[in-house]
């Protein structure tokens, strides 16, 4: 018999410093190797994907950073659906793709990210949680 394990006990860890909303280093990163698969952010990335506009391109260690369009759901929402909007040149969703967030025990999220719409994009973690 297999085990089936809930996404907030079986997700990939993203915690890469550049990831961070307020790493300003300009580089190309890119999330398009990312397949729907379920992913946690911890430190020193942040813990949460920021739910504001990052305040320019270049963040998060790449061109267009990515952030989430909507607030984070509480555990009774289960998992919903979110937009993921990249900043590029003063646009605050030039590229976008849906997302799905779920609110896990001990106050945590995990997100079910697709590949990036495009390159240089990438997820970006906040360490704020912002409602």
């Amino acid at each position: 018999m297999e085990i089936q394990l809930g996404p907030c006990s079986d997700y990939i860890v993203l915690n890469e410093a550049s990831r961070n909303v307020q790493n300003k280093a300009k580089a190309d990163g890119c999330d398009s190797g990312f397949a729907g698969e379920w992913y946690r952010f911890m430190e020193p990335a942040g813990t949460v994907m920021p739910t504001e506009a990052p305040p320019e391109s270049h963040r998060c260690g790449t061109h267009a950073p990515m952030w989430m369009n909507g607030q984070h759901p509480t555990r009774a929402d289960g998992a919903v659906s979110r937009k993921a909007c990249a900043y590029w040149d003063g646009n605050t969703c030039t590229w976008s793709t849906t997302i799905h967030v779920l609110a896990c025990p001990h106050g945590y999220f995990v997100y079910k990210l697709p590949k990036s719409p495009a390159c240089s994009l990438v997820y970006c973690g906040s360490s704020v949680l912002s409602e």
